[in-house]
């Protein structure tokens, strides 16, 4: 879903400016996701102080990270902002040893530096990249990690479905409280609309609803380092709808990805396998 999220995003992009934009996506995503409450079985508690304290830490790094995100869409491709979203997995590790004692064991420095030489490998020619646009790449990573991380933190007992919804709702409503306006219509066309809605759909409805729910059962640094995968699946999307063919490099690059995700992943299966007499 993550790797889908950048298609529609980089499309939205000639239609609207960035807060528009970031408008429009945390409104459709929260649309969306209340949708999904009514239909769905309550999984925990809707009303305490973990679901207003986590919501709100969501809600703010929501708004923070996708405001970085649109700015850089802006001024880099789709799979280089794919690719640069997923360096959360180092802020992932660090938090959650730091805060909840997930100390990485071997085998995920050993799958994050394979993954971490893909990204390089893929990312290694001579063309020229914006650098502020790195920057607020990985300063999206950096919010959308740390989202994981408290996700974790207060995942047991909370109806999560309740929580991505309450949360993309109070970010909506950060978002006036930053801007200190009410944008005109005018200034969310038909295209921007439709564009921010898909996006809204696979990035902070889908993919962040999954990703919410894996913390149930997967470490946090276990989910980001899975996510690690998502630039590989923006290739392809990105050759079909953006005319972003890819480089020998970049497919080299997404090989040597996917085998640094499969490794501590492996392991961690094999760990718990259930011994067989």
């Amino acid at each position: 879903m993550a790797g889908a999220f950048v298609i529609p995003w980089k499309l939205a992009t000639p239609h609207g400016d960035e807060s528009s934009a970031v408008l429009a996506l945390l409104t459709s995503a929260a649309v969306l996701n209340s949708i999904l409450v009514l239909f769905t079985k309550q999984e925990g508690a809707r009303w305490s102080g973990a679901v207003l304290r986590l919501s709100v830490m969501l809600a703010v790094l929501t708004l923070a990270g996708n405001l970085a995100s649109a700015s850089a869409i802006e001024r880099i491709s789709a799979p280089l902002l794919s690719v640069l979203q997923r360096s959360e997995v180092l802020v992932v590790a660090i938090i959650a040893w730091g805060l909840m004692g997930e100390r990485p064991h071997a085998l995920f420095w050993l799958g994050s530096l394979v993954a971490g030489l893909g990204l390089v490998w893929m990312q290694g020619g001579d063309g020229q990249i914006d650098g502020l646009g790195l920057a607020y790449g990985v300063t999206s990573a950096a919010c959308f990690g740390a989202m994981l991380v408290a996700v974790r933190h207060y995942v047991r007992g909370i109806d999560m479905v309740f929580v991505n919804a309450f949360r993309l709702w109070l970010s909506v409503g950060a978002w006036f409280a930053v801007h200190r306006e009410v944008p005109s219509l005018d200034r969310f066309s038909g295209p921007l609309l439709f564009y921010v809605s898909l996006a809204g759909l696979f990035g902070p409805f889908l993919s962040r609803l999954f990703s919410m729910q894996s913390a149930r059962h997967l470490e946090a640094r276990f989910t980001a380092l899975i996510l690690l995968s998502s630039p590989v699946l923006s290739l392809p999307l990105a050759w079909v709808f953006l005319g972003d063919v890819p480089t020998g490099r970049e497919l080299e690059g997404g090989v040597i990805m996917l085998l640094g995700v499969a490794i501590p992943v492996a392991g961690m299966l094999r760990m718990r396998a259930p011994l067989r007499e």
